[in-house]
């Protein structure tokens, strides 16, 4: 998992380099919620990166966990995976 301060070099450096982010996804593969400072890491890529899309991609369970951190963060896109909605489903 990508700490938050590695991704603060990361986005600071992009700055520094004046590269536009468009679009910033987070996860792909695995559960990107799992990181303890991915909420961190959403406000500050959106004060600092400033993308048009940010998106984060989950299962959904922790989404609705945690709303207010969801609420707070900035997204403005959640794809959410409705695919195995019960275990024996996910484990076929």
């Amino acid at each position: 998992m990508m700490s938050l301060d590695l991704f603060k070099q990361i986005a600071d450096k992009i700055v520094n380099e004046n590269i536009t982010i468009d679009n910033f996804y987070v996860g792909n593969w695995g559960e990107a919620m799992l990181n303890p400072d991915l909420w961190k890491i959403i406000r500050y890529a959106k004060q600092v990166l400033n993308p048009k899309q940010l998106l984060v991609n989950s299962n959904f369970s922790l989404t609705i966990k945690y709303p207010e951190l969801l609420l707070m963060s900035g997204i403005t896109d959640l794809r959410a995976s409705l695919s195995g909605m019960a275990q024996e489903v996910y484990e076929k």
